[in-house]
């Protein structure tokens, strides 16, 4: 058998440097391609986050959400930008119930727009008085007509609760559950007729003497037929409480779009007929 000879006249020649000079600017065109789409893809494509599940944390965007807490009395359209809420469920708009917002008084910004300078001085110097700055922690929560006023009748009525009389602007109750005491203060000088009172943090018998100054309380406040909000105020500074609600309800008023019936609404399910709120006090 003759071995096939190599075709070696300059016609074949050619075309074999011209087929490999093809398929090398091909390699090279494909090559810049690849690195082009990714140099896109890392500067010029936005970097979409979805958050899944339930997680805690700041975050920075003031991009407003629509949330539609609902109560026994019907429901609100809250719009609220995203770094007041530190839950990833409230800032996904899933949730139906409450909103927790944490903000700094008394300027009611965002807590999260703070560095880290910022919040630690916070933290270390929260000062008093006229100076009185600190991070507020505030739900706002679906509610019912007179809700508050049953629940804090309930609680005064307790076999466990003591009335221990006016103390300092308030009519003083301290219940006692096992081996905690937890106070219940009522403002007896009042600016309108809406139920209002501060559920304090639990002490122990030997911390009682200190409960002037014990932590923090929580304001209880509603706002509506529909709608209710709890702010923190530290107990040494509870006689403010005026100055301090109403810089928080006038955040929370800011952030009602307009109300909703929620009859035959199922869970999570977003209501599709609005009205202006008639209710709110």
């Amino acid at each position: 058998m003759t071995r096939r000879q190599p075709d070696l006249t300059p016609r074949y020649q050619r075309s074999r440097k011209l087929t490999r000079l093809t398929w090398a600017i091909a390699i090279v065109i494909l090559a810049f391609g690849v690195i082009g789409l990714l140099v896109f893809s890392m500067f010029d494509t936005p970097k979409v986050h979805v958050e899944s599940g339930i997680n805690r944390k700041f975050v920075q965007d003031m991009q407003p959400v629509d949330l539609y807490p609902r109560g026994l009395g019907g429901g609100t359209h809250l719009s609220i930008p995203m770094a007041y809420m530190q839950w990833s469920t409230d800032r996904r708009g899933e949730s139906d119930y409450q909103v927790t917002l944490t903000a700094v008084y008394p300027e009611m910004t965002p807590y999260a727009l703070l560095d880290d300078a910022a919040r630690d001085a916070l933290e270390d110097d929260e000062g008093a008085g006229a100076a009185l700055r600190y991070r507020q922690l505030l739900h706002i929560y679906g509610s019912a007509p007179g809700v508050h006023a049953k629940l804090l009748s309930h609680d005064v009525a307790s076999k466990n609760t003591t009335d221990l009389g006016e103390h300092n602007g308030f009519r003083l109750y301290r219940k006692k559950v096992a081996k905690l005491h937890y106070d219940t203060l009522v403002p007896l000088d009042r600016p309108d007729s809406r139920v209002r009172y501060f559920e304090c943090a639990s002490m122990t018998e030997a911390q009682l003497p200190q409960a002037d100054s014990w932590r923090n309380c929580s304001g209880k406040l509603q706002l509506s037929d529909r709608l209710s909000m709890d702010y923190i105020i530290p107990r040494t500074e509870v006689g403010q409480w005026r100055r301090v609600e109403e810089r928080v309800e006038k955040l929370v008023r800011s952030l009602v779009v307009d109300c909703f019936d929620r009859e035959g609404l199922k869970k999570g399910e977003q209501p599709r007929r609005f009205y202006d709120c008639p209710d709110l006090y």
